[in-house]
This record gives structure tokens, C-alpha cells and sequence, in this order.
């Protein structure tokens, strides 16, 4: 596994382009803000990764647009669906690389999708910022989500605060069904401890921004743009937990009204950007 090292100010990461472009930790003098990569040999292992051409789960393992639909083959979970797209299970390939910014670049021809994508990684002022870009190069349009799939450590020490609107339940599949209000001990508008139980839920209505406070002093805030759900994932057996920010609620791909909740439908030689930043800091 080939590492690329970014350092900038007091932060310091490091990328994994031939293991599926994933960032293999984050650091403020010397301290982790995401879960460390000790000795990865599979992307789940990692500190996180892009999500494209989908995020998360594709509902019933098709994918629709104007009463249109594509079966996708399924790559991953229990019970196997399609999931975060083939750009974590890819090589990326390395476009640009300095001290202080990376770009790699993916072209995919996963059936159905065809595409071009690129992932701009800059360290500036104390931020970590990454923006992905993908053009879709198929015969005709296709419906696209993007996200970023963070592993955050620590889970027990965490008070996690954002603002969202809905929560969406989960089925037995693992995939949304429905929205509710936010009910009161969902609510994390005024900050609240990660919860110890088992998450795998999306809210939407989010305003774009995370923040996360560890009892030792650290402190991460997560933004997003062109992302407007939030995927919550917290395995209860393990110490990490992520904070999906996502362009559609998981599940949405495979929704006939996915356009709906998110899912953009983008024409040949068009292109859709997101980017998320993390901003860690020391108290």
C-alpha cells in the first residue's frame, strides 16, 4: 500500500490512492480526529473514503430515473447489496501531489454506470478539505449521489452535535424506510453524547455541519456542501462511529421518487461536485 503524506500548519494526514483513495488517519499535533489505520488491507479499515457513484444502500439492488431502472450487482453487507458505489473498492490513480494537496482521479466502468472522477485533497489553514467531482460518461443520464464516509474514534467519549430535520427508521435490510420528527432523545441541536446503541440511520433537513467533542480536549467540526443528509453509523461491539454526509438519503438510489430525497439525475459529459472539510482543534 503505497502512502502519500499532506501536512499543513499543525495537521498532518495521509492517503491510500491504490486502497481505494482512503485516508489513512488525521492529526493535530500528534493527535487522531478520525480512527487511525493501523494495517489496512481493505478500505473498511481505513480512516474513510469517497463514496461514488452512490452512497450507502441501493434499496432492492436497482436503480431508478423517470421510470427507467438498472440492476446493479451487489458488493458488500449482510445481505449483500449494492454499497457505496466502486470507488472505495478501487485503485485511484495519483493526477497531482504536493506537500500540502493530492488529486487522484477514477475512471470506472461498473455496469451501469460509466464515469470520470476526481478527488481534490488540500490541507489550508488548520482544514483538511476534500472535493469530489464526477462526470458521468455513460450514453445517456444517470442518477448520481455523492458522499464521504468518515471513521470517527472513540465513540464513548464523543458528544456529537448537528441539526436535522427528520430520521429516517431502518428496516431489516439495513435500508430506510420511512421519516420521522426528530424525537427529543434523537435530538442533537444542543450537542449529545453518541449514542451506545446501534445506529444506522440517515437524517436529512441537515444543515451541512458537524461538530464533535472528546472529553481529552479535541474537537472536530465536519462541513459539507452539496451534501444535505447525514448517514449515523455506530456498530455497537466497536469504538468508532461515523458521519456520512451524504447528496441523498441511503436507500434513495433504489426509490422510483429518489429524485425525491436526493438522487441528482446527471446527463452524458455533465458533472456534479461535493466537497466535506474537517477542521480539528485543541482545548
Amino acid at each position: 500500500m503505497d502512502t502519500i503524506i499532506l501536512a499543513g500548519g499543525q495537521l498532518e494526514c495521509a492517503f491510500a490512492p491504490r486502497l481505494g483513495g482512503a485516508l489513512l488517519y488525521l492529526r493535530r499535533q500528534g493527535m487522531d480526529f478520525v480512527r487511525p489505520t493501523r494495517q489496512a488491507s481493505l478500505p473498511t479499515q481505513t480512516a474513510g473514503y469517497a463514496m461514488v457513484p452512490f452512497c450507502n444502500r441501493i434499496s432492492g439492488g436497482t436503480i431508478w430515473l423517470d421510470g427507467r431502472s438498472w440492476p446493479v450487482q451487489p458488493n458488500f453487507g449482510e445481505p449483500p447489496m449494492p454499497c457505496h458505489g466502486d470507488g472505495w473498492l478501487s485503485e485511484w490513480i495519483v493526477e497531482q501531489s504536493s506537500d500540502a494537496q493530492l488529486i487522484m482521479s477514477l475512471s470506472s466502468r461498473w455496469a451501469p454506470f460509466s464515469y470520470r472522477a476526481t478527488q481534490t485533497i488540500t490541507i489550508r489553514d488548520s482544514m483538511l478539505r476534500i472535493a469530489i467531482r464526477l462526470t458521468n460518461e455513460a450514453d445517456h443520464t444517470m442518477p448520481i449521489a455523492l458522499g464521504y464516509h468518515p471513521f470517527f474514534p472513540d465513540a464513548h467519549e464523543a458528544v456529537v452535535t448537528y441539526d436535522a430535520q427528520r430520521f429516517w427508521l431502518e428496516a431489516p435490510d439495513k435500508v430506510p424506510t420511512e421519516p420521522i420528527s426528530i424525537p427529543p432523545e434523537l435530538d442533537h441541536a444542543a450537542g449529545r453524547p453518541m449514542s451506545p446503541h446501534w445506529r444506522n440511520n440517515t437524517v436529512d433537513g441537515w444543515d451541512g455541519t458537524v461538530g464533535i467533542a472528546w472529553r481529552d480536549g479535541r474537537h472536530l467540526v465536519m462541513q459539507a456542501e452539496q451534501m444535505e443528509a447525514l448517514h449515523i453509523y455506530r456498530p455497537v461491539h466497536d469504538s468508532f462511529f461515523c458521519l456520512e454526509p451524504q447528496s441523498c438519503v441511503s436507500g434513495a438510489m433504489g426509490w422510483q421518487d429518489g429524485a425525491r430525497h436526493g438522487v441528482r439525475p446527471v446527463a452524458r459529459g455533465e458533472y456534479i461536485e461535493a466537497s466535506v472539510t474537517f477542521q480539528p482543534t485543541l482545548c
